[in-house]
């Protein structure tokens, strides 16, 4: 069985004028353009958040990398003087202790510094030692 439209319904819509029809047609299409211009506006926003989060991330994991390579050159000139007794073997043990403090700073300085907000995180939060839940909120 067929439902049919009420007719006051299509009386209506048939008398109305051509100036209001003309609007709903127009009105139809550019309410779903303006709710979708909103939504990529709103994902390249969180986009653009997300970049930058995996950006800083980088930094830190390259500066930590070159730590530690610094740390190694360290180790292993110590270890060749112990080895040899041959001062030289010690320059690299030199660099780090000149450059490491400086480095030293630079890591203290992150980890008192709020990371950025997390893409559908309340708020953002400091950082939290090792046996809690750092990411992702």
């Amino acid at each position: 069985m067929i439902r049919r439209t009420p007719r006051r319904l299509t009386l209506g819509w048939t008398n109305s004028p051509l100036r209001i029809k003309g609007l709903v047609v127009v009105a139809i299409p550019l309410i779903a353009i303006l709710v979708s211009a909103g939504s990529y506006l709103l994902i390249e926003r969180q986009d653009q958040a997300a970049e930058a989060v995996v950006e800083r991330s980088q930094r830190i994991s390259a500066d930590i990398a070159r730590a530690v390579n610094i740390l190694l050159d360290a180790e292993n000139g110590v270890r060749g003087y112990l080895l040899s007794g041959d001062v030289d073997d010690l320059k690299p043990f030199g660099n780090a202790q000149g450059t490491l403090p400086m480095r030293w700073s630079i890591y203290t300085t992150w980890s008192r510094t709020r990371r950025p907000k997390a893409i559908g995180c309340p708020e953002s939060r400091p950082w939290r030692s090792r046996s809690s839940i750092i990411w992702p909120c």
